[in-house]
């Protein structure tokens, strides 16, 4: 006979999920991609600069076809700002769309703890031994 408490299903917490999934942090996995952006982070003050994609290819020493998939899913996950001038195209950092990306991770981790606490709580209550009353006059 099977033990009737193998056999039951534990019921799973409701709780928020993180969007670690999003583009944004897709963008993020790639080793390539981060050079990328390593390389449009320049110093200086205000907007950040804009570097044609052949001085990205020539400063990464990347093929142009590889640098064009990159630089469009950069792009496409709000990472970069795209300009056209004539023939080229120049990128540079959206640094407002990645801090507020980075800010809606922080949020979901924090309701996540939040939640975890929270129910760490309950259980703590739940399992707590249940007080004597106290002598009544």
């Amino acid at each position: 006979m099977a033990n009737s408490s193998s056999s039951r299903v534990k019921p799973r917490l409701r709780a928020p999920r993180l969007l670690v999934n999003s583009p944004f942090f897709a963008a993020l996995s790639d080793p390539t991609r981060v050079r990328v952006l390593q390389f449009l982070c320049t110093p200086g003050a205000g907007e950040m600069q804009a570097f044609s994609a052949g001085d990205i290819a020539r400063g990464l020493e990347l093929p142009a076809s590889t640098l064009s998939h990159h630089l469009k899913l950069l792009t496409a996950a709000g990472l970069l700002a795209m300009a056209k001038s004539g023939k080229e195209h120049h990128y540079r950092l959206r640094l407002d769309a990645m801090g507020a990306e980075f800010q809606k991770a922080h949020d979901q981790v924090r309701l996540l703890q939040r939640t975890a606490e929270g129910v760490a709580q309950r259980q703590r209550e739940a399992l707590a031994p249940a007080r004597a009353p106290e002598d009544e006059p």
